[in-house]
């Protein structure tokens, strides 16, 4: 079997395979996170099968036996951009961190309530909803981010943080490697996950980070968008917000920190339904269905 991830490495394998007669024989699963290469502009529409890239695109994943997406919004956009003829299967991410041993348990702190968030700052993130929304928290919220500000992101993110009274609401943390993060996750008592205006951010990604809060039985708090929504349902294993709306984030908050008994019941279901999302699930499902292709 030959599995391919990388974008132009898709592009190639899929294009060259009709030609590499030593291929005939092989199973070659690709897996597709974006359609940057047969989109101009940020949202994918039909059109673009009039443009050569998405031509181009659409060629190459017609000649793979397996298509994988992490989405099904991803998933969807493929199916138009091939007119029906590439039908991917939807197998999310999966977490590297190991699994709460139990179910969580959860006490909140009176003197202070900390709110995490672990990735990219920069406005595809949706990073300005975590700071609007602790500006209306009381004092003893801390706001606490773990990450890196892209370079080219630095005057933006400079500006989200000028008001002096963040500098006791807001905690900054450099950039940890992966197998750090669980340490940083264990000691927030909310895990949050905003969202950007990209196609990626809303319909693309399979985040990484809610499946890493999942695993570590954390009360998870997220922006409503599609990609969210197809690993999150709100009340039951996470709360979800609207876009953009830190308002509502504030006081889904609220709720939360005042119905501790609430948030350990949607930290418990996300984190038995993380079960479903380790390593060796998602290898076991891209396995069966480089198997089914073979029997094909």
């Amino acid at each position: 079997m030959l599995f391919v991830r990388s974008t132009a490495e898709s592009l190639y394998w899929g294009l060259m395979r009709p030609y590499l007669r030593w291929l005939d024989n092989w199973i070659v699963v690709c897996e597709v996170h974006d359609l940057k290469f047969a989109m101009q502009h940020e949202e994918f529409s039909r059109c673009d099968m009039n443009k050569p890239a998405a031509n181009k695109t659409a060629r190459a994943l017609a000649h793979y036996d397996v298509v994988l997406t992490v989405s099904h919004g991803l998933a969807s956009d493929i199916r138009t951009l091939t007119n029906g003829i590439v039908k991917p299967h939807v197998v999310p991410n999966a977490t590297g961190l190991p699994r709460l041993s139990k179910p969580p348990v959860l006490r909140f702190p009176r003197e202070r309530i900390v709110l995490g968030y672990i990735g990219t700052l920069d406005p595809q993130h949706g990073i300005e909803d975590l700071i609007a929304a602790i500006k209306l928290l009381p004092k003893n919220f801390l706001l606490r981010i773990v990450g890196r500000v892209r370079p080219d992101y630095g005057d933006w993110f400079n500006a989200l943080m000028t008001d002096r009274s963040l500098s006791e609401k807001i905690e900054l943390k450099p950039f940890v490697p992966y197998s750090e993060i669980m340490s940083e996750i264990d000691e927030y008592d909310f895990a949050l996950a905003p969202a950007g205006k990209t196609v990626d951010s809303i319909k693309y990604r399979s985040p990484l980070k809610i499946l890493d809060y999942m695993a570590r039985g954390k009360p998870i708090i997220a922006a409503g968008v599609p990609c969210h929504l197809e690993l999150l349902q709100h009340g039951v294993n996470a709360f979800i917000y609207p876009k953009h709306d830190p308002h509502t984030l504030a006081a889904h908050i609220l709720t939360l920190a005042k119905n501790p008994l609430l948030a350990e019941s949607l930290a418990k279901a996300a984190w038995k339904q993380s079960a479903d999302h380790t390593y060796d699930v998602r290898a076991q499902h891209i396995l069966k269905l480089a198997e089914e292709a073979r029997g094909r």
